[in-house]
């Protein structure tokens, strides 16, 4: 599996997000920090289950194209009898 990318502005998005966290009050940064790293959970989650529906998609794009043809072979095949 290659590896997870996460959009270049949605990452610096993050940065700016967590820049702006860092210069709260310890109190404030206690509150956000969570919803923070959750964020950022999701979304590595989202481009995970993105990557996998790409690799279904492909791998069930292949398996069609090998019903394909072997549904054609077996129609010549009977065409020649």
């Amino acid at each position: 599996m290659s590896p997870i990318r996460v959009p270049a502005a949605y990452q610096q998005q993050l940065e700016a997000m967590s820049r702006v966290i860092a210069q709260l009050t310890p109190e404030q940064q206690d509150q956000l920090q969570p919803l923070l790293a959750e964020t950022i959970s999701r979304q590595e989650q989202i481009a995970r289950d993105c990557y996998r529906a790409r690799d279904i998609l492909a791998n069930l794009t292949l398996y069609v194209k090998y019903l394909i043809f072997s549904a054609e072979a077996r129609h010549r095949e009977t065409q020649g009898r």
